[in-house]
């Protein structure tokens, strides 16, 4: 079963995932191969380098928690769903996977965005 901690950290590490890839592209090798000689900014960005490794074991908690939310207001077919368009695959895929057709896919998915939108909307009315 998906949870909406599964789904919210699928979409934390697709963005993470997305800007590591952005960063390496070809047009961005100047920036980053930039070397400042200011000390200051070196010191600052390894501060930064020691602190990430707690921020990301701090992450991937609250990613496994929303992710177990998640799962829990889904029915099974949408965490089959939910579990295939994690994977990479496109609604097509996901039809010829479960043998279903592309609409109820695509309906299924609308379905997890909805929701996932209500249980945050819960959580920030909670948090109010």
């Amino acid at each position: 079963d998906t949870s909406f901690a599964t789904f919210a950290g699928l979409c934390i590490d697709r963005q993470l995932y997305q800007a590591i890839e952005r960063s390496n592209r070809q047009k961005n090798i100047p920036l980053n191969e930039y070397v400042s000689l200011n000390d200051d900014s070196v010191h600052e960005s390894l501060q930064s380098v020691d602190e990430n490794p707690e921020n990301i074991v701090i992450g991937r908690e609250n990613v496994h928690t929303m992710k177990e939310q998640i799962a829990s207001q889904l029915s099974g077919f949408e965490n089959r769903v939910l579990d295939l368009y994690w994977q990479g695959k496109g609604y097509l895929e996901i039809a010829d996977e479960l043998g279903r057709p592309a609409k109820s896919i695509d309906n299924a998915l609308q379905r997890i965005r909805m929701k996932v939108r209500h249980g945050l909307s819960e959580k920030e009315n909670e948090r109010k």
